[in-house]
């Protein structure tokens, strides 16, 4: 998974591919990766704040899945096992906005502006295993949607990552 990620990261980087969109379902995209991760997403609770009448959004399957898978592993590394993980998802100002919200360690301060930065990995949690490229991976796939991603420490501890993808209901009506 790690090696088709930084081949369709390096691909979009370079031009040499682009974006597939098609309008697709939020909610099928959370699934495919929760389906994805399988068994080490566990017994973990996973809760959907995604309105039922979310238009579909031009977005392309396979990378934001990804976004996902790899956000989600995050959110299970570094938070409890009792601890739940929220997805939030809304239209706002003709953006398709997302949060995926857990209850786990947090960021420090001092490391939440590189933590897109390839390679990088949060010192205080260096005994975990990864190689730093996770959120890189992310940031790559939604810039490529011509979105931006963030990360910001949840008043309730742990982190809150929102990304939002522009989408307008002409650009929707004209991929349908």
């Amino acid at each position: 998974r790690l090696v088709n990620n930084l081949l369709s990261m390096t691909r979009l980087e370079t031009g040499v591919s682009t974006v597939k969109t098609e309008p697709h379902d939020l909610l099928d995209l959370v699934s495919a990766a929760l389906e994805e991760l399988g068994t080490s997403a566990g017994q973990r609770q996973v809760s959907f704040d995604i309105p039922e009448d979310l238009p579909l959004v031009p977005m392309d399957f396979g990378l934001i899945t990804h976004v996902f898978i790899n956000l989600f592993s995050n959110a299970l590394k570094y938070s409890p096992p009792d601890q739940p993980v929220e997805v939030r998802g809304r239209i706002i100002d003709d953006q398709l906005e997302v949060l995926v919200v857990d209850r786990g360690v947090g960021v420090p301060q001092e490391d939440l502006g590189r933590v897109f930065d390839k390679f990088y990995r949060v010192a205080e949690f260096g005994s975990s295993n990864g190689l730093g490229l996770g959120l890189a991976i992310c940031k790559a796939f939604i810039e490529a949607h011509d979105g931006r991603i963030t990360l910001e420490n949840n008043p309730m501890g742990g982190t809150i990552v929102r990304f939002v993808i522009p989408f307008t209901r002409q650009r929707h009506l004209e991929q349908i």
